[in-house]
């Protein structure tokens, strides 16, 4: 007897006996057996509760489903070469699962090494259910596929596993439903507010979305906020402008996110008017922007009693860079700098209106950065985006509420002792009380403060001296001769020393010589020049562009 004929008894013996409980121990003990012979298992058809059709995972042809015309989008391999191989598992009346032989033949030899099977790094229920839930905390694949082989170093699966894995489960979620019914689905499910405008023939231009946690958030902080675009965020292309607020803990938080088809006054306009809406037509107090015209217009229409501050870092750094080629020596570039920064001509503006030390953009930087932590890549529809940026909504007002919960505990006493100033328990206790200058240490108090000249430590020692030198006086002339001569070989030998001092030897250090004088740059304490200091200019990129208030370009 051959050893095909042999494998084909133990097959047939195999499954003869086997009956099982459900169909999921049915599945695990084919594959399992047949993975042991080198072979790979997948469904070809089944229905739920009646029956399932295995067949080899090398068996049926493939077919190009993704074609343009004539010509085939892109080259896809394949590992289909029609193997013959085929059982069927039934389930009986009195539920179980039985197996029956339809044809047992391969047209190819078993596999080495069965990891090269699709079929057989297919993960457990229990691993897909992890993958489920750490895909939702926003956990990238990589790291799911890290955490998932620490809880079995020998876990098959690679990272084409988790993409195709979450695929499903994006497409399981979605249903029969278009990606926009889902999205607008869970925005009324979640509570969030959000507009849209469409072109004509049904294409999403503008979308509009504040999460729950931020309306709240911005209600009770609507003094200030900054506003900024920020790109690469989405498949679409579309900029993304961020309105960031700022919390009573000078925390910034996401008050709301604008995808624009293009960044003009009028898509400003349409962005601004729903935000106001969102805040109950409140008005802030102040807006921070950098020099963005369409956007400064929209602020100017939609808030006409907003103060818009221009971030001051974006001017400064337009002023070195746009004003630098109109001068011939870079010393007098540098005195114009210094009388620029000195003479503080934009804070001079800026102090006059309640910013809460707010005067450039970078939270609005700060929060691009966190939020594309997020996102991770740049390729991700509105609904992807979406589940991220409430992800990011929620660590920050969860940061909020415990940094709030904190400040309500009982007082410990612990900041009026270590800094001597009155905390906040405090003074809401002495609240409509006269609060005691008492309460501040003489550390904080300039109306103790003195620091006069003449009161110095120089003037202390030169009166001290005078009075030693009076009481000399006044006792040399009751000393005996013997003794006066004492005094004046001390005096005058005191005199006679030189009060000319010099530097200290220069020794050389410890530690091997250094090998060649030719060496510069070693002992220097200045940092390298940065490309901005030696070329005196600042590129312009998409992602970050630079205005000047003083500049004629938009």
């Amino acid at each position: 007897m051959d050893s095909s004929s042999s494998t084909v008894q133990n097959e047939e013996l195999y499954l003869a006996n086997s009956k099982f409980e459900s169909y999921d121990e049915l599945l695990k003990s084919v594959r399992d057996f047949y993975y042991a012979k080198g072979y790979g298992v997948s469904i070809r058809d089944s229905s739920k509760d009646k029956y399932v059709t295995l067949q080899c995972d090398r068996g049926g042809s493939y077919r190009d489903r993704i074609c343009i015309g004539d010509k085939r989008k892109k080259n896809t391999g394949s590992c289909l070469i029609n193997c013959p191989f085929q059982i069927v598992g039934k389930k009986g009346n009195d539920g179980i699962w039985v197996l029956k032989t339809k044809n047992l033949t391969h047209n190819h030899e078993p596999s080495t090494d069965i990891s090269g099977h699709p079929s057989f790094r297919r993960l457990s229920p229990t691993d897909v259910q992890s993958v489920k839930n750490m895909t939702l905390f926003g956990i990238p694949p990589r790291q799911i596929l890290s955490s998932l082989r620490q809880a079995n170093p020998n876990l098959p699966a690679v990272s084409r596993t988790i993409y195709n894995l979450k695929a499903k489960i994006r497409k399981e979620n979605l249903g029969n439903r278009s990606m926009v019914s889902a999205l607008f689905e869970e925005f009324e499910k979640e509570g969030f507010i959000y507009d849209i405008l469409h072109n004509s023939i049904g294409h999403i231009t503008h979308l509009f979305i504040a999460h729950p946690l931020s309306i709240k958030l911005a209600k009770s902080f609507s003094n200030i906020f900054i506003m900024d675009c920020t790109y690469k965020t989405n498949k679409y292309n579309m900029p993304l402008l961020d309105i960031i607020g700022v919390s009573c803990f000078n925390t910034s938080f996401y008050s709301g996110f604008v995808f624009l088809e293009r960044e003009d006054e009028d898509s400003y306009i349409w962005a601004l008017s729903v935000f106001k809406k969102t805040l109950e037509n409140r008005e802030p107090s102040v807006i921070m922007s950098d020099r963005e015209l369409a956007l400064m217009n929209a602020i100017n229409m939609v808030f006409p009693n907003t103060i818009n501050i221009l971030c001051i870092w974006h001017i400064e750094k337009n002023v070195l860079a746009n004003c630098k080629k109109h001068f011939a020596h870079t010393e007098e570039f540098n005195l114009f700098m210094s009388s620029w920064n000195n003479e503080k001509f934009v804070s001079a503006w800026t102090e006059k209106y309640l910013h809460f030390g707010n005067r450039s953009s970078s939270r609005a930087e700060g929060a691009h950065a966190k939020l594309k932590q997020y996102l991770q890549v740049s390729t991700g529809g509105f609904q992807d985006v979406t589940e991220k940026i409430c992800l990011a909504i929620k660590h920050e007002f969860n940061e909020i509420k415990v940094k709030l919960a904190s400040t309500m505990t009982p007082c410990t006493g612990h900041f009026m002792a270590t800094m001597g100033l009155p905390c906040a328990h405090k003074i809401k206790h002495l609240e409509g009380m006269t609060l005691s200058l008492d309460l501040i240490h003489p550390q904080w108090r300039i109306d103790t403060l003195r620091l006069n000249s003449e009161d110095g430590l120089h003037n202390d020692g030169a009166k001290e001296f005078g009075e030693l030198l009076s009481e000399l006086s006044s006792r040399y002339q009751m000393w005996p001769q013997s003794k006066k001569e004492f005094v004046k070989s001390m005096i005058t030998k005191l005199l006679a020393e030189s009060d000319t001092l010099f530097e200290p030897m220069i020794c050389r250090p410890k530690g091997r010589p250094p090998k060649s004088k030719k060496k510069r740059g070693i002992n220097s304490t200045a940092r390298h020049p940065s490309r901005f200091r030696v070329c005196g200019i600042i590129t312009n990129t998409k992602s970050f562009k630079f205005y000047s208030c003083l500049s004629n370009e938009q």
